[in-house]
C-alpha cells in the first residue's frame, strides 16, 4: 500500500501529467470534431440565409425580424447565363462555382 507521500510524487511525475495532458487532449479534440459535425447542418444553412440576406440588403432596406427566406422568395428570381448570354434551365445560382467556371474555355 502506498503511502500518501508516494501517491503525491506518481501524481507530480513527467510522465503522468503528460499522460494526462494528451487524454484531456484528445478527449477534448473529440468532443469538438463531434460538435462540429453535427452542427454543420445548421452552419450551412446560416451561410445561406447570410447570403440571401447580403443580397436583398443591396437593394432594400431590411428590418430586424423581417423573414428573409420569405422575402428573397418574393423579390428574387435566380438565373443563370453563361458566357454567350443563354439562359440556363434547371441550374440554380448558387450552385454555380465561380472559379471553375472561369478557368473553362470559351
Amino acid at each position: 500500500m502506498q503511502t500518501k507521500k508516494e501517491d503525491y510524487n506518481v501524481r507530480q511525475s513527467n510522465l503522468y501529467i503528460i499522460l494526462y495532458a494528451a487524454a484531456i487532449t484528445v478527449v477534448g479534440g473529440g468532443l469538438l470534431a463531434f460538435a462540429s459535425q453535427s452542427l454543420k447542418p445548421l452552419q450551412d444553412a446560416n451561410v445561406e440565409l447570410e447570403r440571401k440576406h447580403n443580397i436583398l440588403a443591396t437593394v432594400m432596406e431590411i428590418k430586424k425580424g423581417d423573414d428573409i427566406n420569405a422575402l428573397y422568395a418574393a423579390n428574387v428570381k435566380e438565373s443563370v447565363i453563361d458566357f454567350s448570354g443563354t439562359f440556363k434551365e434547371g441550374i440554380k445560382a448558387a450552385d454555380i462555382d465561380v472559379a471553375k467556371e472561369y478557368k473553362k474555355k470559351p
